[in-house]
């Protein structure tokens, strides 16, 4: 039978101290709450900044790891246990914030493996409450910056956060008493300013800008990169997540490619970087004053094979 090749590409704009928290959430009983067994630890990496943290007592963890590329909405959630065994089938998978109702949408989650810390999953998130989420979206329709949400809105939803509930992962539904994630995430935005300075951007500027990087014609270059599947990678049943910057010129032109995840063949990556510094077109990110500035954008391209 002939295996299908996919190369799935998704856009995203441009977009070490401890923390302690407390914890006021409440969850149903039929819940294992597991508390904090650990501080939150903020990793300042290369091209990205994470928090980690370990929740509940010696051989019932459960590891939690958010990550951030740049100062976009979304988080690189990672979860995973030693101790919890993974279930075969995801099919009821849910990941919620509580006091939210509704579970986080995420069409794609990743199977991955921590050394050290079990089986679990990766997937993409937003802090932001639904209302937020859908105003962003319309804004970033209507081709105006996506970041609608003010800071005294973010601050207030990132305190009212207490907690994970994380259905249909494990053996085990469980809820993690995070506690408020405004004092974590106030220490991520710190680490992300000194990102983008090491990456040359003017963090200041990007503050007020009036538009982010916006990609021209997508659709007919990213299709360069779904027809191009590494041929003996294929073979192999190789499969990739790539996390992608592009430095983006004042005239809109790539002129730097960075590979933000090492989680794969560096063939895809290569490939990646190669096709995208040569067909990629953009339009510019303009500053507060409206004037082109140079700026950056991200992307993650998923190779996989059905």
């Amino acid at each position: 039978m002939k295996r299908k090749r996919l190369a799935r590409f998704t856009a995203g704009l441009f977009a070490s101290g401890v923390l302690a928290t407390s914890v006021s959430a409440q969850s149903p009983d039929d819940l294992l709450r597991l508390a904090p067994a650990t501080n939150w630890n903020l990793d300042y990496s290369e091209d990205s900044c994470a928090l980690r943290r370990l929740f509940g007592a010696e051989g019932r963890q459960v590891f939690l790891q958010m990550r951030r590329y740049g100062p976009e909405d979304r988080l690189v959630t990672s979860i995973s246990s030693a101790d919890f065994r993974r279930v075969a089938h995801m099919r009821r998978l849910a990941v919620t914030f509580a006091p939210d109702d509704a579970p986080l949408d995420d069409d794609h989650p990743m199977s991955i493996e921590i050394e050290g810390f079990g089986e679990g999953i990766m997937i993409d998130v937003s802090l932001r409450s639904a209302g937020q989420r859908e105003l962003s979206a319309e804004l970033y329709d209507r081709q105006q910056v996506a970041l609608a949400v003010s800071d005294d809105e973010r601050d207030a939803r990132e305190s009212e956060i207490e907690g994970i509930r994380i259905t249909g992962l494990f053996n085990q539904e469980v809820y993690l008493e995070t506690g408020s994630l405004h004092p974590a995430m106030d220490a991520m935005r710190m680490c992300v300013d000194e990102l983008l300075n090491h990456w040359g951007i003017d963090a200041e500027a990007h503050r007020s800008l009036l538009r982010p990087v916006r990609s021209i014609e997508q659709e007919r270059w990213s299709r360069e990169l779904i027809d191009r599947y590494p041929r003996n990678l294929l073979r192999r049943g190789e499969q990739a997540y790539v996390r992608i910057r592009l430095n983006v010129s004042v005239e809109g032109r790539a002129t730097d490619c960075a590979v933000q995840s090492r989680l794969n063949d560096t063939q895809f990556d290569e490939l990646a970087c190669e096709l995208l510094i040569e067909h990629a077109r953009f339009e510019p990110a303009l500053d507060g004053d409206g004037l082109p500035i140079a700026s950056f954008w991200q992307t993650a391209v998923i190779y996989s094979i059905n």
